[in-house]
């Protein structure tokens, strides 16, 4: 399955279209689906919507977002959120909260229907900080890299469905691998650097600080960096 690649400006994305909505979606308004996984659980996608305002109750599902254009606010009982572009966010299932913004409103989402929703919740939403503190991380595996052994470092920023879902940062100093294929997908958005994302048998894609792009599960994927990484991961096993 190819990469997911939501490159800038926008109007270069060539993306696929899911037929698969959402159901009994409070924010069904703008959203068009790029690829929906139902063995994994989860729809990728993108939202364009103009001047909402609207209180969601008892929100259905987990959902990943990223601000690409606007600005967002969230109201909920002792707290508010102001989104602007560039911020990620997670809505957390069973959130109720005022969604309220005016003039338009671009994002990115990925959205969890699947057990990624199951399992305790925060009651609000929650901002993902590229600036948290992160923790000496491993290395890719010997045996794949083709490049002296990078140094990273990451943290966990949110979890569900008893570990299935995992969100949060990573950075990595400059290294290339050979191409790996994993059981799991990623949606990550790149804060600092590049990367030259190979699929066997198709093109490679730059990804730039900015960009986001989604590596479904079982793609046979190579990596090669010249400068160091950091970017927000979402990881769904």
């Amino acid at each position: 399955m190819p990469l997911l690649h939501y490159c800038q400006p926008p109007g270069d994305r060539q993306l696929p279209r899911a037929l698969q909505p959402l159901h009994d979606d409070p924010l069904s308004a703008g959203r068009a689906p790029h690829l929906h996984d139902g063995r994994l659980g989860y729809v990728m996608g993108s939202a364009v919507s103009h001047s909402a305002d609207c209180e969601l109750d008892d929100y259905p599902w987990v959902e990943v977002s990223i601000i690409e254009a606007g600005e967002l606010q969230l109201e909920w009982t002792g707290g508010a959120l102001q989104l602007k572009a560039g911020d990620a966010f997670v809505l957390p299932r069973g959130l109720s909260c005022r969604w309220h913004h005016s003039g338009e409103l671009r994002r990115l989402f990925m959205a969890f229907p699947g057990r990624a929703s199951e399992g305790p919740m925060p009651q609000v939403p929650l901002l993902l900080d590229p600036a948290a503190v992160r923790e000496p991380s491993p290395p890719p595996a010997a045996s794949v890299l083709l490049s002296p052994e990078p140094t990273a470092t990451g943290c966990d920023l949110f979890e569900s469905g008893g570990g299935a879902l995992r969100v949060g940062m990573w950075e990595c100093t400059a290294y290339t691998r050979k191409a790996v294929s994993n059981p799991h997908c990623e949606l990550m958005l790149l804060y600092t650097g590049a990367v030259t994302l190979t699929v066997e048998g198709d093109a490679s894609c730059q990804v730039n600080a900015g960009e986001a792009v989604l590596v479904p599960a079982d793609t046979p994927m190579a990596w090669d960096s010249r400068e160091t990484v950091r970017k927000l991961y979402c990881i769904l096993r």
